[in-house]
């Protein structure tokens, strides 16, 4: 934690987060009549001593934070928090493509043959130099002419520029840009190469300014990497292919060094990515499934087997939220940038809860399970994908309710480590508290709802006897084996989440973490396996809790 002081202001940087050896100095700051500005960086989650003292002190300070999710978090707890967030990191490319420009040398024929064969047909013009020998004819119209709808040609000196037009560079001159008409003049080599990619894609920075899309491709040299700032300062499109897919990987590894970039993509997602630019059909739902395996690849996140509308829609919401074009464009930044990429993660969470959620549900606990519960001298309950923690604290009111708290123990689990850590803030917010509380007495209760929480305006607290029962830890359903062996398990809406093989696999995982005559609590769409040794409590009923067997 960082402190200064500016005139008649406290300023505190927060980044990382803010431990406990901070608080004390926190707490003194706040005290201080002066006014206080903190700045979360690059920080999700933070204390609930801290945000208590934040509710405290609201009249006088003022919050910022670069985190989405923990500007979502407190502004639940109806703290008010400016986002100067993710909008500032990223660029938003709505702009329409009017011409695409490909440079590349050694190695770069067969990729440029694959942008062109896979190039949606649009009222566009592309513009192609590759370094040829001078003494080499110039056989690509011919080769290309084959792959294309597009009419391919040599330019001639002077010539207007056409829409729906292929102009390949001639041998040994070079080619530019100007006014809408394209120029073959013979000059000085730049950079030893003629035709020379830097001497096109400058003009048509120019040119086309923010509606040109140029794509380096594979070469030797540095040809191609001093133009790019133009292109950047015109707000045009750079795309650089991978350097691993080139055996010459020099051009695009000077281009990279620049910083002057749009994307690095591999050839495939260069294709996919034009598309996209010029609203052309994509299979969606094949690009979600390779990136999936990029997320499974880089953070060891399995979401591969997940129920493909749920995928599109959470990715298809961030990308909204982040004010993208297209899903590539946020598949780039989600696989470069962390923080995007938590994000995604949160969005992919179930974290849709609340207390006594669905109180029919634990209504038939009351009537059909704790009986045999309370005949147990110690009680195991697990939560999985428990969220923000709602769940597995109305098992422990549920518990004491029953006079059965003091001999159990709840787990409480998910895969995302950020929500865990709000669950365990255990703080909520108080707009809501009246519909916690009616559903509490639908699921048949008869105590004071109040006498579980410290009712503030703002948030909402569990008692500590209760947040005392209740054990928060990090487990995935997907990667993750079963844990000990308990006498009642929730599992609510998430199997039907997953493709069935999934469902099968995390089913198993529950069977075997559940003690013979165990319960099991489902989502209401959801059902065990016939062959799987459950029965289902009430046949007759909504509620999905089965008996094992």
């Amino acid at each position: 934690m960082l402190y200064l002081v500016e005139n008649n202001t406290n300023k505190i940087l927060v980044e990382n987060g803010c431990d406990l050896k901070d608080l004390k100095k926190f707490a003194q700051i706040l005290q201080e009549p002066k006014k206080v500005e903190i700045s979360f960086i690059a920080t999700s989650t933070i204390l609930p001593e801290v945000i208590k003292l934040l509710v405290l002190h609201a009249h006088k300070i003022k919050i910022t934070t670069d985190s989405k999710v923990l500007w979502l978090y407190l502004r639940q707890l109806s703290i008010d928090i400016s986002n100067e967030g993710l909008l500032h990191k990223v660029s938003i490319e709505n702009t329409q493509v009017k011409a695409i420009a490909i440079g590349g040398s050694a190695g770069a024929l067969s990729n440029i043959m694959k942008i062109v064969e896979e190039l949606p047909y649009s009222d566009i013009a592309i513009f192609i130099v590759v370094h040829i020998l001078p003494n080499k004819n110039n056989k690509l119209v011919d080769i290309i002419s084959k792959t294309t709808k597009y009419k391919v040609k040599e330019p001639i000196d002077g010539e207007k520029v056409e829409p729906n037009c292929i102009y390949i560079a001639s041998p040994d001159l070079h080619m530019r840009v100007e006014n809408n008409h394209i120029y073959s003049f013979n000059a000085p080599s730049v950079n030893y190469c003629r035709p020379s990619i830097d001497v096109l894609f400058k003009s048509l920075a120019k040119e086309y300014k923010s509606s040109l899309l140029a794509i380096l491709t594979c070469g030797y040299l540095s040809d191609g990497a001093s133009s790019l700032i133009d292109i950047k300062e015109n707000n045009g499109l750079i795309i650089i292919q991978n350097p691993q897919e080139c055996e010459a990987d020099e051009i695009p590894l000077n281009g990279i060094y620049t910083k002057n970039y749009t994307h690095i993509f591999h050839l495939k997602e260069i294709n996919e990515y034009i598309k996209l630019k010029l609203n052309a059909v994509v299979d969606i739902e094949q690009r979600i499934k390779s990136f999936v395996d990029e997320i499974y690849r880089i953070y060891n996140h399995d979401f591969r087997d997940y129920d493909m509308k749920l995928l599109k829609r959470r990715v298809d919401l961030l990308r909204l939220e982040l004010g993208l074009a297209t899903i590539i464009e946020l598949e780039n930044l989600v696989l470069k940038d962390k923080e995007v990429f938590d994000l995604l993660f949160k969005k992919l969470s179930i974290n849709v809860s609340e207390f006594f959620r669905n109180p029919e549900v634990f209504e038939q606990i009351r009537e059909d399970v704790l009986p045999t519960l309370e005949t147990y001298p110690h009680i195991r309950v697990w939560c999985s994908a428990c969220s923000q923690g709602q769940e597995a604290y109305s098992v422990a009111m549920l518990l004491d309710e029953a006079g059965l708290l003091d001999k159990s123990i709840i787990y409480a689990t998910d895969f995302n480590e950020v929500v865990l850590k709000e669950a365990q803030n255990a703080l909520y917010s108080a707009n809501q508290y009246k519909l916690y509380e009616e559903n509490y007495i639908k699921s048949g209760g008869k105590r004071e709802f109040s006498r579980w929480f410290e009712i503030n305006d703002n948030y909402i607290e569990v008692a500590p006897y209760i947040k005392k029962k209740v054990h928060f830890f990090q487990h995935n359903l997907v990667m993750d084996s079963e844990i000990n062996e308990f006498q009642l398990v929730f599992c609510r809406n998430v199997l039907i989440y997953f493709e069935k093989k999934l469902q099968k696999k995390v089913f198993q995982l529950l069977n075997n973490s559940l003690m013979r005559k165990g319960f099991l609590v489902l989502g209401k769409s959801e059902m065990v396996y016939t062959d799987d040794g459950f029965r289902q409590l009430n046949i007759s009923s909504k509620n999905k809790i089965f008996k094992k067997i």
